[in-house]
């Protein structure tokens, strides 16, 4: 509120500086910049050894300066009584934008937690393997204590099973460091499948033709959790 206050009377300052300037300027007479020159070309007195201008020139009104402090803005830079009362606006807009992004962020990191105390996760991001073939193995650990999923993994001939190992191990170390969880008693709640990009090559085939060959990709997450009956 503070902030958008000054910020709407700096923009009030900003006008009627632009107005005083526009009026001085309608009210300096039309042959002025003639004389001027025309007094430098003719060798007139200029500089040191000029007259004083006349007392109608003087009681001219003239803008003021607007001294700017450092320590009323509180925005780190330093601008100075001649400097351009644009510039301060500028920086408080911008340090108003920075403000409500940091909000943002702050607020998005501190959302609450998806899961329950009892239960950690663990995500693998493209497999280089099929959704369908991926789900084999989360049939073959759904629903299993981590300990027989463990072993079944380490036996299983499918070659993405050491992947699917790696996952499950990472589930176990999230909720034993992150969440202080029993490992004996965890449990593969969830165990699913999600595509993920795929890779298009071509190959080519009779007559001329062309055969186009995908190359899947696939996303694999698992969440444990403790559960201290003995599943099946």
């Amino acid at each position: 509120g503070d902030l958008r206050t000054e910020v709407a009377a700096w923009h009030e300052v900003v006008h009627e500086r632009g107005d005083l300037q526009l009026q001085q300027r309608r009210t300096l007479p039309r042959d002025a910049g003639s004389r001027s020159s025309s007094a430098v070309s003719t060798g007139a007195p200029h500089g040191r050894d000029a007259p004083d201008p006349p007392q109608e020139d003087l009681d001219r009104p003239v803008l003021q300066e607007l001294p700017v402090a450092q320590e009323r803005v509180g925005l780190g830079v330093s601008l100075g009584p001649h400097d351009d009362a644009h510039a301060l606006v500028g920086h408080l807009a911008r340090d108003e934008a920075d403000t409500r992004r940091q909000a943002e962020r702050l607020a998005r990191h501190s959302r609450e937690r998806a899961l329950s105390d009892t239960e950690a996760m663990a995500v693998a991001r493209n497999l280089r393997v099929s959704p369908q073939k991926l789900n084999l193995l989360a049939q073959l650990i759904r629903g299993k204590k981590v300990s027989t999923a463990l072993a079944d993994l380490e036996f299983s001939r499918k070659r993405i099973a050491h992947d699917v190992r790696k996952c499950l191990e990472s589930a176990i170390a999230n909720a034993e460091n992150n969440h202080d969880l029993d490992v004996d008693d965890l449990v593969v709640v969830q165990a699913h499948v999600g595509k993920a990009l795929v890779i298009k090559r071509h190959t080519p085939r009779a007559r001329g033709r062309v055969g186009s060959i995908h190359k899947p990709f696939a996303n694999l997450t698992i969440i444990v959790r403790e559960i201290e009956a003995a599943a099946n």
